[in-house]
Protein backbone atom coordinates (compact mmCIF):
# COMPACT_ATOMS: atom_id res chain seq x y z
CA UNK A 1 0.00 0.00 0.00
CA UNK A 2 3.11 2.53 -0.19
CA UNK A 3 2.18 6.08 -1.71
CA UNK A 4 -1.10 4.54 -2.75
CA UNK A 5 -2.77 7.67 -1.80
CA UNK A 6 -4.22 10.51 -3.94
CA UNK A 7 -5.27 8.90 -6.91
CA UNK A 8 -4.93 10.79 -9.91
CA UNK A 9 -5.74 10.29 -13.97
CA UNK A 10 -5.13 12.17 -17.14
CA UNK A 11 -7.63 11.43 -20.50
CA UNK A 12 -6.78 12.34 -23.93
CA UNK A 13 -9.00 11.93 -26.76
CA UNK A 14 -7.90 12.53 -30.20
CA UNK A 15 -11.06 13.14 -33.09
CA UNK A 16 -10.48 11.87 -36.65
CA UNK A 17 -9.82 15.47 -37.82
CA UNK A 18 -6.74 15.46 -35.50
CA UNK A 19 -7.94 17.55 -32.57
CA UNK A 20 -6.94 16.79 -29.37
CA UNK A 21 -9.05 16.47 -26.28
CA UNK A 22 -7.68 16.24 -22.23
CA UNK A 23 -9.60 16.10 -19.26
CA UNK A 24 -7.75 15.29 -16.13
CA UNK A 25 -9.11 16.58 -11.93
CA UNK A 26 -11.22 17.83 -10.96
CA UNK A 27 -13.95 16.15 -13.10
CA UNK A 28 -14.69 12.65 -11.78
CA UNK A 29 -14.13 9.74 -13.97
CA UNK A 30 -15.11 5.84 -13.37
CA UNK A 31 -13.32 3.55 -15.35
CA UNK A 32 -13.37 -0.56 -16.21
CA UNK A 33 -10.43 -1.46 -18.03
CA UNK A 34 -9.89 -5.13 -19.38
CA UNK A 35 -6.54 -6.57 -20.76
CA UNK A 36 -5.55 -9.78 -21.34
CA UNK A 37 -3.88 -12.16 -23.88
CA UNK A 38 -6.51 -13.35 -26.35
CA UNK A 39 -6.96 -12.90 -29.96
CA UNK A 40 -8.96 -10.52 -29.34
CA UNK A 41 -10.11 -6.78 -28.64
CA UNK A 42 -9.35 -5.39 -24.93
CA UNK A 43 -12.18 -3.36 -23.97
CA UNK A 44 -12.34 -0.14 -21.80
CA UNK A 45 -15.50 1.67 -20.23
CA UNK A 46 -15.29 5.12 -18.96
CA UNK A 47 -17.76 7.69 -17.54
CA UNK A 48 -16.92 11.37 -17.34
CA UNK A 49 -18.95 13.41 -14.48
CA UNK A 50 -20.31 17.04 -15.66
CA UNK A 51 -17.85 17.94 -18.48
CA UNK A 52 -18.21 21.54 -19.99
CA UNK A 53 -21.02 21.85 -22.68
CA UNK A 54 -18.23 22.58 -25.17
CA UNK A 55 -16.09 19.70 -24.41
CA UNK A 56 -19.06 16.95 -24.12
CA UNK A 57 -20.42 18.27 -27.66
CA UNK A 58 -17.10 16.91 -28.91
CA UNK A 59 -17.20 13.93 -27.85
CA UNK A 60 -19.75 12.01 -29.90
CA UNK A 61 -19.01 9.01 -31.98
CA UNK A 62 -21.88 7.04 -33.74
CA UNK A 63 -21.52 2.79 -32.93
CA UNK A 64 -21.86 1.96 -36.57
CA UNK A 65 -19.18 4.55 -37.65
CA UNK A 66 -16.36 1.72 -37.41
CA UNK A 67 -13.76 3.68 -40.29
CA UNK A 68 -13.96 6.38 -37.98
CA UNK A 69 -10.52 6.50 -36.00
CA UNK A 70 -10.98 8.03 -32.71
CA UNK A 71 -7.98 7.17 -30.30
CA UNK A 72 -8.32 7.28 -26.93
CA UNK A 73 -5.19 7.12 -24.35
CA UNK A 74 -5.77 7.04 -20.65
CA UNK A 75 -3.25 7.24 -17.60
CA UNK A 76 -4.19 6.74 -14.49
CA UNK A 77 -2.30 6.19 -11.11
CA UNK A 78 -1.51 7.91 -7.60
CA UNK A 79 -0.46 11.46 -7.14
CA UNK A 80 2.29 12.49 -10.33
CA UNK A 81 2.86 8.54 -10.79
CA UNK A 82 0.88 8.15 -13.86
CA UNK A 83 0.47 4.66 -16.12
CA UNK A 84 -0.51 4.05 -19.29
CA UNK A 85 -3.84 1.80 -18.59
CA UNK A 86 -5.43 2.01 -21.78
CA UNK A 87 -4.74 3.08 -25.19
CA UNK A 88 -7.45 2.39 -27.95
CA UNK A 89 -10.55 3.16 -30.33
CA UNK A 90 -13.22 4.95 -29.49
CA UNK A 91 -16.18 2.80 -30.33
CA UNK A 92 -18.99 4.64 -28.82
CA UNK A 93 -19.51 8.30 -27.32
CA UNK A 94 -22.14 10.12 -25.87
CA UNK A 95 -23.56 12.07 -23.09
CA UNK A 96 -27.09 12.63 -20.99
CA UNK A 97 -28.54 13.88 -18.18
CA UNK A 98 -28.91 12.04 -15.16
CA UNK A 99 -30.94 14.44 -12.88
CA UNK A 100 -28.61 17.02 -12.08
CA UNK A 101 -25.67 15.83 -13.42
CA UNK A 102 -23.84 15.07 -16.68
CA UNK A 103 -22.50 12.14 -17.91
CA UNK A 104 -20.25 11.59 -20.80
CA UNK A 105 -20.01 7.73 -21.58
CA UNK A 106 -17.03 6.03 -23.45
CA UNK A 107 -16.64 2.09 -25.21
CA UNK A 108 -13.58 1.83 -26.27
CA UNK A 109 -11.67 -1.12 -27.65
CA UNK A 110 -8.18 -1.97 -28.31
CA UNK A 111 -7.38 -2.84 -31.76
CA UNK A 112 -10.73 -2.63 -32.65
CA UNK A 113 -9.60 -1.18 -35.94
CA UNK A 114 -7.00 -3.50 -36.35
CA UNK A 115 -9.10 -6.51 -36.17
CA UNK A 116 -12.16 -4.77 -38.17
CA UNK A 117 -10.15 -3.27 -40.67
CA UNK A 118 -7.09 -5.12 -41.94
CA UNK A 119 -7.29 -7.26 -45.25
CA UNK A 120 -4.39 -9.32 -45.97
CA UNK A 121 -3.76 -10.85 -49.40
CA UNK A 122 -0.50 -12.27 -50.42
CA UNK A 123 1.66 -15.31 -51.58
CA UNK A 124 4.42 -17.34 -49.90
CA UNK A 125 7.12 -19.10 -51.36
CA UNK A 126 8.46 -22.14 -49.47
CA UNK A 127 11.55 -21.71 -46.86
CA UNK A 128 10.15 -17.68 -46.66
CA UNK A 129 10.90 -17.26 -42.53
CA UNK A 130 7.78 -16.87 -40.95
CA UNK A 131 9.34 -13.99 -38.81
CA UNK A 132 8.40 -11.82 -42.19
CA UNK A 133 5.80 -13.51 -42.87
CA UNK A 134 3.93 -12.22 -39.80
CA UNK A 135 5.20 -8.75 -39.97
CA UNK A 136 3.52 -8.69 -43.02
CA UNK A 137 0.51 -9.61 -42.00
CA UNK A 138 0.66 -7.01 -39.00
CA UNK A 139 1.28 -4.14 -41.58
CA UNK A 140 -2.11 -5.21 -42.78
CA UNK A 141 -3.61 -4.16 -39.54
CA UNK A 142 -4.58 -0.09 -39.26
CA UNK A 143 -3.61 1.64 -36.26
CA UNK A 144 -1.29 -1.16 -34.72
CA UNK A 145 2.62 -1.89 -34.87
CA UNK A 146 5.10 -4.74 -34.28
CA UNK A 147 5.62 -6.18 -30.95
CA UNK A 148 7.88 -8.69 -30.16
CA UNK A 149 7.51 -12.40 -31.81
CA UNK A 150 8.61 -15.51 -29.65
CA UNK A 151 9.13 -18.66 -30.27
CA UNK A 152 6.38 -19.20 -33.03
CA UNK A 153 7.58 -16.68 -35.42
CA UNK A 154 10.83 -19.18 -35.95
CA UNK A 155 11.72 -21.44 -38.50
CA UNK A 156 10.78 -20.68 -42.62
CA UNK A 157 7.32 -21.98 -44.22
CA UNK A 158 7.85 -25.37 -45.41
CA UNK A 159 5.84 -24.76 -48.52
CA UNK A 160 4.31 -22.27 -50.72
CA UNK A 161 0.51 -20.90 -50.11
CA UNK A 162 -1.68 -17.90 -50.61
CA UNK A 163 -3.21 -15.93 -47.72
CA UNK A 164 -6.05 -13.85 -48.07
CA UNK A 165 -8.42 -12.83 -45.88
CA UNK A 166 -9.13 -10.43 -42.70
CA UNK A 167 -5.87 -9.99 -40.83
CA UNK A 168 -7.01 -11.06 -37.35
CA UNK A 169 -8.23 -14.05 -39.01
CA UNK A 170 -5.35 -14.81 -41.07
CA UNK A 171 -2.83 -14.11 -38.22
CA UNK A 172 -4.96 -16.29 -35.86
CA UNK A 173 -4.93 -18.97 -38.34
CA UNK A 174 -0.80 -18.46 -38.50
CA UNK A 175 -0.32 -18.51 -34.88
CA UNK A 176 -2.79 -21.14 -33.32
CA UNK A 177 -4.73 -17.82 -31.66
CA UNK A 178 -1.21 -17.12 -29.85
CA UNK A 179 -1.16 -13.61 -30.73
CA UNK A 180 -2.66 -10.32 -28.56
CA UNK A 181 -3.09 -6.64 -29.09
CA UNK A 182 -2.06 -4.49 -25.93
CA UNK A 183 -1.97 -0.47 -25.99
CA UNK A 184 -2.21 -1.57 -30.02
CA UNK A 185 1.02 -3.35 -30.33
CA UNK A 186 1.06 -6.88 -31.33
CA UNK A 187 3.13 -9.43 -29.46
CA UNK A 188 3.13 -13.15 -30.58
CA UNK A 189 4.28 -15.07 -27.65
CA UNK A 190 3.43 -18.63 -26.53
CA UNK A 191 1.85 -19.13 -22.76
CA UNK A 192 5.37 -19.75 -21.21
CA UNK A 193 7.21 -16.11 -23.01
CA UNK A 194 7.21 -13.28 -21.27
CA UNK A 195 8.03 -9.45 -22.05
CA UNK A 196 11.47 -8.05 -21.19
CA UNK A 197 11.84 -5.21 -18.39
CA UNK A 198 11.32 -4.76 -14.59
CA UNK A 199 9.77 -7.34 -12.96
CA UNK A 200 6.47 -5.92 -11.15
CA UNK A 201 6.43 -7.21 -7.58
CA UNK A 202 3.41 -7.01 -4.84
CA UNK A 203 3.22 -5.57 -1.83
CA UNK A 204 1.42 -8.04 0.25
CA UNK A 205 -0.31 -4.79 2.47
CA UNK A 206 -2.50 -4.37 -1.44
CA UNK A 207 -4.21 -8.26 -1.44
CA UNK A 208 -7.69 -7.82 -1.03
CA UNK A 209 -8.85 -11.27 -0.80
CA UNK A 210 -7.50 -15.05 -1.10
CA UNK A 211 -5.85 -15.55 -4.30
CA UNK A 212 -7.63 -18.24 -6.09
CA UNK A 213 -5.10 -21.25 -7.51
CA UNK A 214 -6.72 -23.43 -10.46
CA UNK A 215 -4.15 -25.62 -11.94
CA UNK A 216 -1.15 -23.41 -13.68
CA UNK A 217 -3.20 -19.89 -13.00
CA UNK A 218 -3.40 -17.99 -9.95
CA UNK A 219 -6.38 -15.11 -9.56
CA UNK A 220 -5.49 -12.33 -7.45
CA UNK A 221 -7.36 -9.03 -5.92
CA UNK A 222 -5.72 -6.27 -5.40
CA UNK A 223 -5.34 -2.64 -4.75
CA UNK A 224 -5.69 -0.66 -7.97
CA UNK A 225 -1.84 -1.54 -9.72
CA UNK A 226 -1.72 0.85 -12.72
CA UNK A 227 1.31 -0.65 -13.78
CA UNK A 228 1.12 -3.51 -14.47
CA UNK A 229 1.36 -4.78 -18.54
CA UNK A 230 0.34 -8.07 -19.92
CA UNK A 231 3.09 -10.46 -20.86
CA UNK A 232 5.22 -8.89 -18.09
CA UNK A 233 6.51 -10.98 -15.25
CA UNK A 234 4.80 -10.42 -11.60
CA UNK A 235 6.56 -11.02 -8.41
CA UNK A 236 4.68 -12.27 -5.51
CA UNK A 237 6.55 -12.84 -2.08
CA UNK A 238 5.65 -13.40 1.47
CA UNK A 239 2.21 -15.06 1.24
CA UNK A 240 1.72 -18.88 2.06
CA UNK A 241 4.46 -20.54 0.13
CA UNK A 242 2.57 -22.58 -1.93
CA UNK A 243 1.38 -18.85 -3.93
CA UNK A 244 5.17 -17.38 -3.66
CA UNK A 245 7.06 -17.23 -7.07
CA UNK A 246 7.44 -15.36 -10.54
CA UNK A 247 3.88 -15.42 -12.77
CA UNK A 248 3.06 -13.99 -16.37
CA UNK A 249 0.09 -11.37 -16.28
CA UNK A 250 -2.40 -13.11 -18.96
CA UNK A 251 -5.09 -10.90 -18.11
CA UNK A 252 -6.51 -8.11 -15.45
CA UNK A 253 -9.23 -6.13 -14.90
CA UNK A 254 -9.22 -2.30 -13.86
CA UNK A 255 -12.29 -1.16 -11.87
CA UNK A 256 -11.61 1.85 -10.49
CA UNK A 257 -13.49 5.86 -9.54
CA UNK A 258 -11.02 8.96 -9.38
CA UNK A 259 -13.00 11.56 -7.78
CA UNK A 260 -12.87 14.38 -5.24
CA UNK A 261 -16.67 13.96 -4.46
CA UNK A 262 -16.72 10.19 -3.49
CA UNK A 263 -13.65 7.97 -2.44
CA UNK A 264 -15.44 4.51 -4.60
CA UNK A 265 -13.69 1.97 -5.49
CA UNK A 266 -9.94 1.00 -7.07
CA UNK A 267 -9.14 -2.48 -7.40
CA UNK A 268 -7.33 -4.64 -9.98
CA UNK A 269 -7.98 -8.39 -10.19
CA UNK A 270 -4.65 -10.31 -11.87
CA UNK A 271 -5.21 -13.44 -13.87
CA UNK A 272 -1.35 -14.62 -13.28
CA UNK A 273 0.28 -17.75 -14.69
CA UNK A 274 2.75 -19.60 -13.54
CA UNK A 275 3.98 -21.30 -16.75
CA UNK A 276 4.74 -25.57 -16.77
CA UNK A 277 7.78 -25.67 -17.79
CA UNK A 278 9.41 -22.12 -16.48
CA UNK A 279 8.82 -18.51 -17.91
CA UNK A 280 10.85 -17.48 -20.76
CA UNK A 281 11.88 -13.50 -21.42
CA UNK A 282 11.43 -12.69 -25.17
CA UNK A 283 14.24 -9.96 -26.79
Amino acid sequence: MRGKFGRNYRLDIFTPQGKQITIAPPFSIQFSINRNTLASANKGSMTLYNLAPNTRNQIYKDRFSITEYWRISLNAGYGDRLHNVFTGNIFEAYSYKQGTEWITSLDCFDGMDAIQNGFTSMTVEADTPKENILSNIVNDMPNVIKGLFGSIAEGEAPRGKSLMGQSSAVLSQETDDKYFIDNEIVNILNDSEVLPGAVISLDPDDLLGTPRRREAFLDLPTLFEPQVKIGKVYNIESLEARYNGQYKIMGFTHNVTISSAAAGQATTNLSLYFGADGLQEVS
